[in-house]
């Protein structure tokens, strides 16, 4: 019986000191990883000056400008074709051949579904945009040193020009003219959060809505 409880002594004193070692492994991983977690924070803090880190902190900028660019292109080249598919099935249907719905030559070829060029040109206004927007928006927080409204105003003016893209006067001034309402409106949705100036009515159910509804009426 002394044996056996001298066994059973051993075996808990050993597992509270592997419990206990464990613990300690854990606590060095914990301190070691917060160590290297402030050592690249110092690293990306050396590396843009005194200038304020990016929301981009794991890519480069212009990795960042990039990957935005593409993603933008990608899906505005591809609701364009989309919906150029879908017009021409409508056009299928109406004439009502139906058959040629499964067709994929009457369906998607280029004879018939020339949507190439345009869907190139919304896909680079969409694209060329968001890409150079985040890249001047990183340009002008290194280059000023701080992190304002007015970086973001900048940036979008700028990136604006991505419209050229399209080659109809009419359709970039109607989507300028469209535009033009969406930053009316976040500049009143701004100051109205910030209480400094609301119109009347806007505290009705769905007022903003009506008053967006209104302004975008220049464009019809």
């Amino acid at each position: 019986m002394p044996l056996l409880s001298d066994n059973s002594t051993s075996s808990a004193r050993l597992s509270a000191e592997n419990a206990e070692a464990e613990r300690r492994l854990r606590e060095a991983e914990d301190r070691l990883r917060e160590a290297m977690e402030e050592l690249h924070r110092r690293q990306r803090k050396a590396a843009c000056g005194d200038s304020p880190p990016c929301d981009h902190a794991d890519d480069s900028c212009v990795a960042n400008a990039i990957g935005n660019l593409c993603q933008s292109f990608l899906l505005s080249y591809g609701v364009r074709v989309g919906i150029g598919i879908l017009l021409r099935g409508f056009k299928l249907a109406r004439g009502k051949s139906y058959s040629s719905l499964l067709d994929l030559k009457q369906l998607v070829s280029e004879k018939d579904l020339i949507v190439r060029e345009e869907a190139c040109r919304i896909g680079l206004l969409f694209g060329g945009f968001t890409g150079s927007y985040h890249a001047l928006r990183c340009l002008l927080r290194k280059r000023r040193k701080k992190e304002t409204p007015l970086n973001a105003i900048l940036a979008g003016c700028i990136a604006g020009l991505s419209i050229l893209a399209l080659d109809d006067p009419n359709r970039r001034r109607t989507l300028s003219l469209y535009l033009l309402a969406r930053v009316a409106q976040c500049a009143y949705n701004s100051a109205k959060s910030k209480n400094k100036f609301h119109l009347w009515g806007s505290h009705w159910r769905h007022g903003d809505s009506l008053l967006f509804s209104l302004a975008c009426a220049q464009v019809i």
